[in-house]
């Protein structure tokens, strides 16, 4: 008998119910996916890093180095399992060919190596331990994609032909966000190469543990070994490995989420709706003996069977839609090793979902409890949730004078009903914000002003110098370049440093840049500039991980020989990504402390392309990088990331508006039967219907619009900050297309919504 009501009930209001499915199949769907691969991004990084063997710590350095000093560090430190000094070649860019095509345009330090004794492999695309012969050549993924390389491709390098082997998975530097890419080639090769490139050494350790990390790292920088060049952390690794498709999953979160309160939402709309036209017979079955609990489990039931369908179905084709996400996360770290987890996590979210659907659907079914079986009976509708309809003469309002009657009808009957149209407003408005904020968060990260959030000011070149014989006096040599050049706008140098810090139990390493910061419109998240020698200023990571604040003390040693320290005043905190998003600003510069590299901030009024020419006229050395292509080639991949998800949000946001609006017309037109009768009488054609009922739901669309807009630049700006806030951007602001945002997304919306209204209204309205 029960299954019987059940069907009977779905039977009935078909539409509605595919539509609460709908939208309940798209919340799991999403959200079983985005769970899922949470599993697969970790299991898959995990599984890479452990066939690669990452190191713990490591720490690149260019220059002269004592092996031995080194060897007695490592055997004396309990906590290191094993280490080894790689050595890199590292080759310019533009003696680097892919066809007719070479690196020069690249912002990556090319880097050709050989395959490592006792850690840190490098992979192939199997994930076995490649061995290379000699005139072979593997290249790195991003390269290898980028180019549409293939197997037996040729590669030129310092004018030695190398055929490609495929590409290889390094687990240090697959990431777009790495700063240096590795080519693998056999030793003798290496060997041959050796004098057209300056070696830089990888001195790698592992310990019994990852977690003892931070304390090799600590012993480390204690003990005074060799540190010209960045040393980077298992943890960092794991994160540059895992940040794109990290990025793209929270998205998937945060849209399924809010797909959860729009399902919630409709549930309680048509459940409601449901209740006040079953009012008389919830009356009567009150009335002959039935149990609030009896009844409830008669409406319950529909839902159930809803909810478990539309979870159903959203797990199954969870697998397919992950599947299609997860191919560059496959390409990129390899396949995972842990599929059962994944699988189980999947399930695991349908049933959350399913649950959270039930329980929602009992809390709404409790007003059965207040409904007065006597006043049911006697009335058949509740009294108490009819809308007031105060008179109101269309001659006394302002409106009246410039709408026409159709759409003043309209706009009057959403404000009578205020009550009834507040589901569909609040569907909209969040269909708005889904649409609005993957876009801005997508624009933002492609746009030039990003340079921001990368520690860089405002410039639309960059030129980097490092590793080089004779650094300081090439430099010196392209300043003067620069300053000679009269389309230079303004230009800044900036030398990067390891310094030691002092901290409260340790000595850490802290990459600082000095120079001129006068000019500099980095936008500091709180303070301002250094402005003297004694000011210093912080990323946010960095206070964040030392415990500083604007005002405190930092201690530097400026001195080792002599232990001699200085105390520099914290002046401001910004946002960077780069080199781990660790980094300081400063004015003051120490000369005894070597270089690590130069930098060349350049503002040009135009023909940028031709001062490239002349740069690599007059020089041999340095990239020459315009800022669009040093942001796309630094965050290219989550940029793709990020422009995938707007794109779901937007079809998804589309998919939402029509059918709610269809939905909430057909229970809009079914209950308003008597009215539309009455209108008829007094003359109103089915064209004047047509116009009231598409008006209404524009009017509360337009409403949806607006105050969705502004959520989306506030609050979604808060949400998105939080999230980036993990890689060491705060403070985050969007850069806003007008185009898109304010005409195009609502000019689609309301297309689609006029065109949904339209066309329900004229097949309803009898």
């Amino acid at each position: 008998m029960f299954f019987k009501i059940v069907f009977s009930s779905l039977k009935k209001n078909v539409f509605t119910n595919v539509l609460l499915l709908s939208f309940i199949f798209a919340s799991t769907l999403l959200f079983s996916s985005a769970l899922s691969l949470i599993t697969d991004l970790s299991s898959s990084v995990n599984s890479l890093m452990g066939k690669a063997q990452t190191p713990h710590f490591m720490q690149m350095h260019s220059g002269e180095i004592n092996l031995q000093r080194l060897d007695d560090f490592a055997k004396k430190e309990n906590l290191i399992k094993e280490y080894q000094i790689a050595s890199m070649l590292n080759i310019d860019g533009n003696k680097i060919y892919f066809g007719e095509k070479n690196l020069s345009s690249s912002v990556m330090d090319n880097g050709f190596c050989v395959q490592n004794e006792l850690f840190d492999f490098l992979l192939d695309k199997d994930g076995n331990i490649i061995n290379v012969e000699e005139n072979e050549i593997y290249i790195p993924l991003s390269y290898w994609n980028e180019f549409s390389l293939v197997k037996g491709d040729k590669v030129s390098v310092c004018n030695n032909d190398f055929v490609v082997k495929g590409f290889l998975r390094d687990s240090q530097m697959n990431s777009d966000m790495a700063s240096s890419k590795r080519f693998l080639i056999n030793i003798g090769d290496y060997e041959n190469l050796k004098p057209s490139g300056s070696e830089e050494y990888l001195i790698e350790f592992r310990g019994f543990d990852s977690k003892d990390s931070g304390k090799i790292e600590n012993a480390y920088i204690q003990s005074n070994l060799e540190n010209n060049g960045p040393a980077i952390s298992y943890s960092l690794f794991y994160l540059i490995n895992t940040l794109s498709d990290g990025i793209l999953i929270v998205l998937i979160i945060v849209i399924s989420i809010l797909l959860v309160l729009i399902s919630f939402l409709c549930i309680r709309f048509t459940l409601l709706a449901t209740l006040e036209d079953d009012y008389r017979e919830i009356g009567i079955m009150k009335a002959v003996g039935f149990t609030n609990k009896e009844i409830s489990s008669l409406y319950q039931g529909k839902y159930l069977a809803i909810d478990f369908l539309g979870c159903l179905f959203g797990t199954l084709l969870s697998f397919p839609f992950k599947a299609f996400l997860i191919d560059e996360i496959n390409l990129y770290v390899g396949d995972k090793d842990n599929i059962a987890s994944s699988i189980v996590l999947s399930i695991f979210g349908a049933v959350l979902l399913f649950w959270f659907v039930l329980l929602y659907v009992r809390h709404v079914l409790k007003k059965i409890k207040s409904i007065s079986a006597s006043k049911a009976v006697r009335y058949g509708k509740n009294l108490e949730l009819q809308e007031s309809a105060k008179s109101i003469s269309l001659t006394n309002s302002p409106l009246a004078k410039f709408l026409p009657v159709n759409v003043f009808l309209a706009i009057l009957d959403v404000l009578k009903k205020k009550r009834t149209y507040l589901t569909l407003f609040f569907v909209l408005f969040l269909a708005v914000f889904i649409m609005i904020v993957p876009q801005n968060i997508y624009q933002t990260i492609n746009d030039s002003s990003f340079i921001n959030y990368m520690g860089l000011s405002d410039c639309n070149v960059r030129i980097d110098l490092q590793q080089l014989p004779d650094l300081a006096e090439k430099a010196d040599d392209v300043q003067t370049w620069i300053q000679n050049d009269k389309s230079v706008k303004g230009s800044n140098l900036f030398v990067t440093r390891s310094y030691k810090m002092k901290t409260a139990n340790s000595v850490e390493n802290l990459k600082i840049e000095s120079g001129d910061y006068s000019q500099n419109t980095i936008i500091y998240i709180e303070g301002n500039e250094p402005k003297s020698e004694n000011d210093i200023a912080l990323s946010y990571l960095c206070a964040s991980e030392i415990g500083k604040k604007v005002g405190e003390k930092i201690e530097l040693i400026i001195n080792e020989q002599k232990d001699e320290t200085a105390e520099f005043v914290v002046c401001g905190l910004y946002s960077d990504v780069t080199n781990g998003g660790k980094t300081a600003k400063m004015i003051y510069d120490n000369n005894s402390i070597p270089v690590m590299w130069f930098v060349f901030c350049i503002q040009y009024d135009s023909n940028i392309q031709q001062k490239e020419i002349e740069y690599d006229n007059n020089f041999n050395y340095g990239k020459f990088t315009q800022i669009e292509s040093y942001i796309k080639q630094t965050v290219g991949s989550t940029i793709s990331s990020i422009a995938l998800v707007s794109k779901i949000a937007f079809i998804i946001s589309l998919f939402i508006s029509i059918l709610i609006t269809s939905l909430f017309l057909r229970l809009l037109i079914s209950k308003d039967d008597f009215s539309i009768k009455t209108l008829r009488s007094l003359g109103f054609l089915q064209k004047d219907l047509l116009i009231q009922y598409v008006s209404r739901i524009v009017f509360g669309l337009l409403i949806g619009i607006i105050i969705g807009t502004i959520a989306a630049n506030t609050i979604g700006v808060l949400i998105a900050g939080l999230a980036l806030s993990n890689i060491g951007i705060a403070n985050f602001h969007f850069v806003i297309n007008p185009l898109v945002v304010y005409f195009i997304l609502p000019l689609s919306l309301i297309l689609a919504v006029v065109v949904a209204s339209y066309f329900t209204s004229k097949k309803n309205i009898k």
